[in-house]
């Protein structure tokens, strides 16, 4: 196999899995009877665990620097818990189709809620006019 066919592979694999995310959530909440908090805490838990396995095999350099370790936990918690948290729960209240839209129009609601309640102006592109001071994060 080509690293080409394996890197389409790849994609497809992925894509499909990523795709199959609220059919998942809404069989484990529909089928099994769990609560939209236990389904998101699973799926974190399963996800986090796969991928802990995958860096170790592969033997990657898993240290997080001292003055960057609360900024790391602060995503995870507020960033990849809360996204997962209300992603499930609007499944469960709205249904699969309805999520996965407002999931995926995300970066132009957050674009109109700059706008109108923010006062942040538009560019033409529909970014917002706003540069952010250089940091840490910023260098390479």
């Amino acid at each position: 196999m080509t690293k080409s066919v394996r890197g389409y592979l790849l994609v497809l694999i992925a894509a499909t899995l990523w795709a199959s995310i609220g059919v998942f959530y809404k069989f484990l909440i529909s089928g099994y009877g769990l609560q939209a908090l236990a389904a998101a805490a699973l799926r974190g838990c399963a996800g986090g665990l796969i991928l802990l396995a995958v860096l170790l095999a592969l033997r990657v350099d898993l240290r997080i620097p001292r003055q960057d370790r609360a900024t790391f936990l602060a995503y995870g918690v507020f960033g990849v818990a809360l996204f997962f948290i209300c992603y499930v729960t609007a499944i469960d209240l709205t249904g699969v189709a309805v999520a996965a839209v407002l999931m995926y129009t995300s970066p132009a609601w957050v674009a109109f809620i700059a706008w109108r309640w923010m006062g942040e102006r538009l560019e033409r592109r529909g970014r917002p006019c706003w540069r952010p001071a250089a940091s840490r994060w910023a260098r390479s």
